[in-house]
């Protein structure tokens, strides 16, 4: 950081963190959030049995072990809901998250969709009763600013970045970041009631 005269971040919260960091020193932090594409605002979105997780497949970063041990928990009390993991990996990564799915015994309520292109992200988003970001880390939430574009709630850890995208309560919760109790009963709360889950969204 100390070789720049001016940072650019993508979120109040990571320019705050960044501000603590430079105390003292005579440099500009200035923020621009990332913006979402209009077709998202046109998308008509519906409900089918299945929670989304769209974004890079990183499982320790993306939070994407704490996902499977939550829905797993889960899945026996909703034996029509899937779970659905969808964007771009290696083939390193993929294989780890399959092993995942066969560990946590989820084969079958699990589909690992892989890499989509735009049109295919948002017949996801649309249709997905939830949208899962259960991150250990993020600079923004892109991912929840597109899903509340299209209007689905989230699911989210209370992180920076993702406490800028999501509000907490107003357009989906926030849980703490690598807690799968907590994380398994934000999805129980908005599996259960229809209302909140919409007016969130």
């Amino acid at each position: 950081l100390r070789a720049y005269k001016r940072i650019l971040t993508v979120s109040p919260s990571v320019q705050m963190r960044i501000q603590e960091k430079l105390k003292g020193r005579d440099m500009s932090v200035d923020c621009v959030c990332n913006g979402v594409a209009e077709r998202y605002f046109a998308l008509e979105a519906v409900e089918e049995p299945y929670l989304l997780y769209f974004g890079r497949i990183d499982i320790h970063t993306k939070g994407l072990d704490i996902l499977l041990s939550a829905f797993a928990r889960i899945a026996a009390e909703y034996p029509q809901l899937e779970l659905k993991l969808a964007g771009r990996g290696s083939a390193e990564q993929l294989a780890k998250l399959r092993e995942l799915v066969r560990r946590e015994g989820v084969e079958g309520r699990v589909e690992v969709v892989g890499a989509v292109d735009d049109e295919q992200q948002g017949e996801l988003l649309r249709r997905a009763l939830v949208v899962c970001m259960p991150s250990r880390y993020e600079g923004w939430g892109m991912v929840a600013v597109e899903a509340a574009a299209v209007g689905k709630a989230v699911l989210g850890t209370d992180i920076s970045g993702l406490r800028d995208a999501v509000r907490d309560g107003e357009t989906g919760l926030l849980v703490p970041a690598g807690d799968v109790v907590a994380l398994a009963e934000g999805m129980r709360s908005l599996l259960a009631d229809d209302e909140r889950r919409q007016r969130l969204g």
